[in-house]
């Protein structure tokens, strides 16, 4: 219409001041809200907003995990990976003393407490939450003899000298 482009127009407000929130579900606003004034007979503009996803994963070879749990899905999918870019995924978990690369078990779904080597041309996003630890549990991880990739399944850090051991029926300090 008047030489620039909107992503969205809200008609039918009455004059007055305004916040203005956006919301997404898997992306955080940039802010979070904006002050705005609408004056009558008049557009408003500028009340501009950037939506970032939950996590970016950088092009190139890097390790990853995620604080959720994506027990039934695909991997391409949770990473939003374009089609024309599957191909060339490359997905790598650490399984039984050697890596196991996708679509094969267990490189086959994104879990809980789980990391991965990722190899990809492009940067890969992710948009969607999946079902999250129970934080008033301690969260249990199966290791295995030797070398293990473990990602931490909360969404806050943790501290090493904090963790805990299963052996059996004892349960010890990692200290």
């Amino acid at each position: 219409e008047s030489g620039y482009t909107f992503n969205w127009r809200i008609t039918g407000v009455d004059a007055g001041d305004y916040t203005v929130r956006v919301r997404k579900t898997g992306f955080t606003p940039q802010p979070d809200s904006r002050s705005a004034t609408v004056r009558s007979a008049t557009e408003t503009r500028g009340v501009n907003f950037v939506l970032k996803p939950l996590h970016t994963f950088p092009a190139g070879l890097g390790l990853m995990s995620v604080p959720f749990d994506y027990p039934t899905q695909d991997p391409v999918d949770v990473l939003n990976v374009a089609p024309a870019d599957r191909p060339n995924f490359r997905l790598f978990a650490w399984s039984l003393g050697r890596y196991t690369t996708y679509p094969n078990v267990p490189a086959d779904r994104v879990r809980l407490g789980r990391a991965f080597f990722l190899n990809t041309a492009k940067p890969l996003v992710i948009t969607q939450e999946g079902a999250t630890a129970n934080t008033a549990v301690p969260f249990e991880i199966s290791l295995a003899p030797g070398w293990n990739l473990v990602g931490v399944p909360f969404n806050f850090p943790l501290r090493w000298l904090d963790m805990k051991v299963r052996d059996g029926a004892s349960v010890i300090s990692v200290q």
